[in-house]
């Protein structure tokens, strides 16, 4: 299985909260412990568009024996917006 994944992230004003603090944020910088700003991202799942095959049948009667019955999903891209305040 090759999955290749991509995403791009750009932040305007403020500062995403903090995780080796557990979320708290930065420590006094606007309400809650941190600056508000904004996250505009793209990710592309399956970059490649590559068939990933799953379920092989194990069955050794059936003529299917030893395919694959299933795959994973194809390429999904999606856009959206993280809010900090």
């Amino acid at each position: 299985h090759v999955l290749s994944d991509l995403r791009l992230g750009w932040m305007v004003g403020g500062h995403p909260p903090d995780r080796d603090r557990g979320g708290r944020g930065r420590e006094g910088r606007g309400q809650g412990g941190r600056d508000a700003g904004a996250e505009v991202y793209a990710q592309i799942t399956n970059l490649f568009n590559t068939t990933n095959f799953i379920r092989y049948s194990g069955v050794m009667t059936s003529p299917l024996f030893g395919e694959p019955t299933a795959a994973l999903p194809g390429r999904r891209m999606e856009l959206g917006l993280r809010l900090f305040l």
